[in-house]
């Protein structure tokens, strides 16, 4: 077994620390219905806080998710952006 500090284990273990996180778990699992508006997102996952959602979301952006502008269909047509996971 390799010792805890080696390369693979070090890589292993920050994957782990991402996936395995509750918050980020679920959102990339609502996300993979499709796009969704930051606060849509917050309406499909019971007990998330603002804040924890926007933390997770900044986490994961920085851990490669990509967000998406699109022009927002209702009335004013403003940018707007959505969250999907590739």
């Amino acid at each position: 077994m390799p010792a805890p500090d080696t390369g693979g284990c070090v890589a292993t273990r920050e994957i782990l620390d991402r996936i395995g996180d509750k918050w980020s778990l679920y959102i990339v699992a609502v996300l993979a219905n499709g796009p969704r508006r930051f606060n849509e997102l917050k309406r499909s996952i019971d007990g998330i806080s603002q804040r924890m959602l926007t933390l997770t979301l900044r986490g994961l952006e920085r851990d490669g998710a990509r967000w998406t502008d699109h022009a927002n269909d209702v009335s004013d047509h403003s940018s707007t952006r959505r969250l999907r996971t590739h």
